[in-house]
């Protein structure tokens, strides 16, 4: 979900560190988060304090059934 706030700060020209992120998004809201064995998703609404809100959905793939490293992530963003 980092990745998703760090693409849309970029695009409005905000400097993508950790603290500048944080301070961007007024509110997450994660509607579901699931997983099982290697795979993972997390779907919701981001809302930037500038206005604008964003629908997501991320999908993961873990090294492990343990999900401790994540191999890979693919994510979609709309904005609502």
């Amino acid at each position: 979900m980092e990745s998703h706030r760090r693409n849309l700060l970029q695009k409005f020209k905000v400097t993508n560190s950790a603290s500048q992120i944080h301070r961007a998004t007024d509110e997450l809201i994660l509607d579901q988060i699931l997983s099982h064995g290697k795979a993972g998703a997390a779907n919701g609404v981001m809302k930037l304090q500038i206005g604008k809100q964003y629908a997501f959905s991320d999908f993961y793939v873990f090294q492990g059934a343990k999900g401790i490293k994540v191999k890979s992530v693919t994510s979609y963003c709309i904005e609502i």
